[in-house]
């Protein structure tokens, strides 16, 4: 008896679960629209997201998200490859670097060459990376803290400000004269680096020189006279006529008397943190 009106109930509830779907069903069903507009274009975006120079190109785009890439990850994919859209709309065609878009030549250099990983159009930013005629290449963590990935605390998070310059590395920090001269680096916008060993502090340098962003430096910038480029120290280094040859001493450095100036020819050699005298690299 008892299992009797188990079955019993068991099939009034399937009866009204039956009933109540039908009609969900039915209402669904009774005002369904056949002439539904087909979509123009099936791209979550427009025609510009990838044409340089349009406003809806997808550099606006990632700016405009203050650089926070993860909502792009949802449909590229992580390793921007073109996740669930296909590789027709992977990012790595143009973006080769392991890391994709997120490498640092992406937003900073130029996303074709790879190995230029910050601005060339102004500033000084070429010069200390890749087109000084007076030194050595300057790392980039001599000026700035380099993140270890790209959304490491300090890189992305506020991008409204400028880059801030930590002097992280150890050149500008360079001490000379057996530690009595340490270069205490600092940098302003209007005054530009002052107190860095790469631009004078340090043994017969001119310790009160501060060099800003858009100067042309020579020679005589850091030790000797900005005004002529000389760069012959001054006392207590030797003085003389002769002295003015760098060569003599300094095999880094060409001197020619007939035009009165002088040409680095060994740029590793040179702003590196050594005095190279008579062939060989030292502590002074």
């Amino acid at each position: 008896m008892i299992d009797e009106v188990m079955k019993m109930k068991k099939l009034y509830f399937y009866s009204v679960l039956l009933t109540i779907s039908m009609a969900f069903l039915w209402a669904g069903c009774s005002e369904i629209k056949e002439n539904i507009p087909v979509a123009t274009s099936s791209n979550v975006h427009g025609e510009g997201i990838v044409k340089r120079g349009a406003p809806d190109h997808h550099s606006v785009l990632i700016k405009n998200q203050k650089y926070d890439m993860k909502p792009c990850t949802a449909c590229h994919a992580t390793d921007y490859k073109g996740g669930i859209i296909g590789a027709n709309a992977s990012c790595v065609g143009c973006h080769s670097q392991p890391k994709g878009p997120e490498a640092c030549n992406t937003c900073h250099g130029s996303y074709r060459n790879p190995t230029i990983i910050a601005p060339t159009a102004n500033g000084a930013h070429n010069v200390h990376l890749y087109a000084s005629v007076l030194g050595k290449k300057v790392n980039c963590v001599e000026c700035h803290t380099v993140p270890a990935t790209y959304y490491a605390a300090g890189h992305i998070d506020n991008p409204d400000d400028p880059a801030e310059i930590v002097f992280g590395g150890t050149l500008a920090k360079k001490a000379t004269n057996g530690g009595l001269i340490v270069p205490v680096p600092t940098y302003s916008t209007a005054n530009g680096c002052a107190n860095t060993y790469c631009h004078g502090t340090f043994k017969n340098g001119n310790l009160t020189n501060t060099v800003k962003w858009t100067d042309k430096i020579n020679c005589g910038s850091c030790h000797g006279d900005p005004v002529t480029g000389n760069p012959l120290p001054k006392l207590p280094h030797i003085q003389g006529a002769f002295a003015n040859n760098c060569a003599t001493c300094h095999n880094t450095v060409k001197y020619d008397a007939a035009t009165v100036s002088w040409t680095v020819d060994s740029l590793h050699l040179h702003i590196d943190g050594k005095l190279r005298s008579f062939g060989t690299d030292k502590d002074f």
